[in-house]
């Protein structure tokens, strides 16, 4: 399974590395909450990519967290307004239950169009050997 371009842009400065559908960055202290939700808009959802999804972690001062994921504005380009979620302030050492829920249309995008749920559903009953041989699971 692979992305084609198009509808992927190629990366520039490839030939045929089309851009990801989703990015996942990650800020500790060179960068303000602000400038990391404002990066998703600038760098990756500029007319210059196809990312469809951002999904952001901001780590702060004192062992403190946020995540946030924002999802692409097909029609006007930049992030859509109102999309995604951000969580609350959580301590890096308490475990979570939050989960963010990203429409599948657009974790997919740029694939070729074939049934996704039936190829997961035969990749997953297959035994664990088969479905990572390099890494020897069994």
């Amino acid at each position: 399974m692979a992305l084609t371009c198009p509808p992927a842009l190629v990366i520039p400065g490839t030939t045929h590395c089309p851009d990801p559908t989703m990015v996942i960055e990650v800020s500790r202290t060179k960068e303000s909450y602000q400038q990391l939700l404002d990066g998703a808009t600038l760098k990756h959802f500029s007319n210059n990519t196809t990312v469809q999804i951002w999904v952001g972690a901001k780590l702060f001062a004192g062992g403190r967290m946020k995540y946030m994921f924002r999802l692409r504005d097909q029609v006007n380009g930049g992030a859509l307004q109102g999309s995604g979620a951000t969580t609350d302030l959580i301590s890096l050492g308490q475990p979570t239950t939050i989960q963010f829920i990203i429409p599948k249309s657009r974790l997919l995008a740029g694939k070729s169009p074939i049934d996704y749920d039936l190829l997961f559903n035969a990749w997953a009953e297959r035994p664990a050997s088969s479905r990572y041989p390099r890494h020897g699971y069994r």
